[in-house]
């Protein structure tokens, strides 16, 4: 009982694992392959995501389920027809998921009674989530008006067509106020959102440090 209450349940904790190794293949593995596969293996990461939030997910698993049926759906159908339409829906769809993802993670951090490997798991998997629906976002907006962003530095731009691995580039870059100034916000809207996605990523790294400092601190004493 000692034991469990300690170190988590381990079952929950491989599936931790799971999700945290599909965020890192989502983020950093498939934009260093060749762009032909970006397509299936976006759509295959999503799916793994959806299904491995399911087991994470202690409560609300059937909707995310449908969620994920859903959203899957939509995905692997809009990439295989080139329907516009669905692949706006597809991102609309992936744009709540992870946000309300992120915000759990958020959430089981903030009760979580002590600092843990799975609380430290949770922290990096909301960041990198956090990331994600930032580039969602902006992959979104840019699919409405194209003339909010300039790509133009971008070396694999092909006949005007971007991949996702731009806008997660963009949106992690822009997150961790690197800005390298090789993607540049045109208009107001998206530089307001620049500044919401930098402010953001500096606010979750200091409340999510100081829950976990704040936690482990008055653990020892």
């Amino acid at each position: 009982m000692v034991l469990k209450k300690t170190f988590g349940n381990p079952e929950n904790e491989l599936w931790n694992y799971l999700l945290l190794f599909l965020v890192f293949f989502l983020v950093f593995i498939v934009a260093i392959l060749p762009n032909a596969w970006h397509d299936i293996l976006y759509n295959i990461a999503y799916t793994a995501l959806f299904l491995t939030t399911i087991m994470v997910m202690g409560k609300g698993r059937l909707t995310i389920f449908l969620i994920a049926v859903v959203a899957s759906a939509m995905g692997w159908i809009s990439s295989h027809y080139n329907l516009d339409l669905l692949e706006y829906i597809s991102i609309g769809i992936n744009f709540c998921f992870f946000t309300y993802l992120t915000f759990h993670f958020i959430r089981k951090i903030a009760k979580a009674d002590n600092v843990n490997l799975n609380v430290i798991m949770d922290a990096i998997i909301g960041y990198l989530m956090l990331g994600i629906v930032f580039s969602i976002m902006v992959a979104f907006i840019v699919s409405v008006n194209p003339a909010l962003y300039n790509f133009k530095s971008v070396d694999n731009v092909n006949d005007e067509i971007l991949y996702f691995q731009e806008y997660l580039y963009y949106g992690f870059i822009t997150l961790t106020t690197t800005g390298y100034g090789d993607i540049v916000p045109l208009q107001s809207f998206s530089r307001s959102l620049a500044i919401l996605i930098s402010v953001t990523g500096q606010l979750y790294l200091t409340i999510i440090v100081a829950l976990l400092v704040g936690k482990y601190a008055s653990k020892r004493n």
